[in-house]
């Protein structure tokens, strides 16, 4: 067994066991020696609010919609009748409406009835599940330096009790499991560190001759003279007179040509594992009740050969409830200059080049309601965005006239009836039976 195997079996036992975890803060499992009615049971039972039960069955289809102005901010007040849902372009009656409202913001009650014979719950305030993964297959150690520190004061500052965390590094789950333990999140992500991979296989963009991009090494595997013949020139343009020697441009052509094969092939090693991790933690989580969030943290990944793998891990993610956010580590070095930092560790992408390496966690990001934070350096911010997201927002839930699970993708629009407000949520599910739901783990453990 391969170490990526091995550490790909060892994530998803972790999430099997770990999918046993009560959403209950540490401090509410430590009260239950005391007995039941206790002055010191009943003050923990009030500082925690029930959280709603959520079903994601054949029956009812749950829907995440964050609703906001045009300043970005979330919008509150706002009934069922406000909005219009629709499955495979069918309009759908929405039976079941609430506000999820994080107890960090109070948020005015709506004030306008809802749907006549529509069941409404009071808002609800839901424990948040983060499942943070690093990809290091494609961090430079700037950039895995930058997420890291931003993801521990995330944790110092933002993670409260009740919320649920875990830290994925090379495919494997630090700990085996995921937990309510703020101390245990924070010495994990001590522990995590950068591997050589993503630096080396960079070299093919810094070392002379050099290839300009990936879509330009792409190019040149598939056999395309015009950009072989452009690299070489580029490259001889720098040293001339190195190029004036017989059979000079001969060997640049063959190292492009090694260069690009060899670039592609890492490429594509690299990302079949950052897509393996993803496919197993969505699987995984599924078999929890609530709404979950998955933080990717790369710098963009190859995506040519499994553009429809990720379709179907996205689509299955948001039929599990599932939301994957990603931040880019580049920051704003990558907008300038196609590099995470000054040691050119990625690809220099010219201006009108498509970069494909972006389109994986936008893919992601998209199809399951999340965003993507990039050309940005501020990362603190990026993840206090995400923990917004998470901590506010509506629940529409429908039950589908087409009930069959065959596994088609089942598209879902959500509009709304006002103008000036933009709504974002999942774009479908997978129509596919749902993985048995986790007993509730009464241990002082984590996952």
């Amino acid at each position: 067994m391969t170490r990526t195997a091995r550490g790909l079996f060892a994530l998803a036992a972790a999430l099997a066991v770990g999918a046993t975890l009560a959403a209950t803060p540490r401090g509410m499992r430590e009260e239950r020696s005391g007995a039941e009615g206790s002055p010191r049971a009943e003050r923990a039972n009030q500082e925690t609010p029930q959280a709603p039960v959520f079903r994601s069955g054949t029956e009812l289809v749950e829907v995440y919609a964050i609703v906001q102005d045009g300043e970005g901010r979330f919008v509150p007040g706002l009934t069922a009748d406000d909005f219009d849902l629709l499955e495979d372009q069918q309009p759908h009656d929405i039976q079941l409406f609430y506000l999820v409202n994080g107890p960090a913001r109070r948020l005015p009650r709506a004030a306008a009835a809802v749907a006549e014979g529509m069941p409404r719950l009071d808002d609800q305030s839901a424990p948040r599940l983060f499942t943070i993964v690093f990809d290091g297959d494609h961090l430079s150690f700037t950039g895995f330096a930058r997420v890291k520190a931003a993801a521990t004061t995330f944790l110092e500052e933002s993670f409260r009790p009740g919320d649920i965390g875990g830290i994925v590094v090379h495919g494997s789950m630090i700990n085996g499991r995921l937990t309510t333990d703020r101390r245990e999140l924070l010495a994990a992500l001590d522990t995590a560190m950068p591997t050589l991979d993503a630096q080396t296989r960079f070299e093919v963009f810094r070392e002379w001759p050099r290839l300009d991009s990936e879509f330009e090494a792409l190019r040149i595997e598939a056999g395309d003279a015009r950009h072989l013949q452009e690299a070489t020139q580029r490259n001889c343009d720098e040293r001339t007179e190195d190029c004036e020697r017989p059979g000079v441009r001969e060997q640049i052509e063959n190292e492009l040509q090694w260069n690009a094969r060899r670039y592609l092939d890492e490429a594509r090693i690299a990302a079949n594992r950052v897509v393996q991790t993803l496919a197993v933690v969505t699987q995984g989580l599924g078999r929890m009740e609530g709404r979950k969030t998955v933080v990717l943290l790369t710098e963009g990944f190859f995506v040519e050969d499994s553009r429809s793998v990720l379709t179907q891990i996205a689509g299955r993610a948001a039929r599990h409830g599932i939301t994957i956010y990603s931040i880019d580590a580049r920051g704003m070095a990558r907008a300038s200059t196609g590099a995470s930092d000054a040691s050119l560790a990625g690809p220099r992408v010219q201006p009108g080049v498509f970069d494909t390496i972006e389109d994986g966690p936008f893919m992601l990001a998209a199809d399951t309601g999340g965003f993507v934070v990039h050309n940005t350096n501020e990362f603190q911010k990026a993840f206090d965005r995400i923990a917004n997201d998470t901590s506010t927002y509506y629940v529409l839930g429908y039950t589908p006239t087409n009930p069959t699970l065959d596994g088609a993708f089942r598209k879902i629009d959500v509009k709304l009836k006002w103008k000036g407000m933009t709504v974002r949520a999942r774009k479908g599910y997978l129509a596919t039976p749902l993985p048995p739901r986790a007993r509730r783990y009464s241990g002082s453990g984590g996952m």
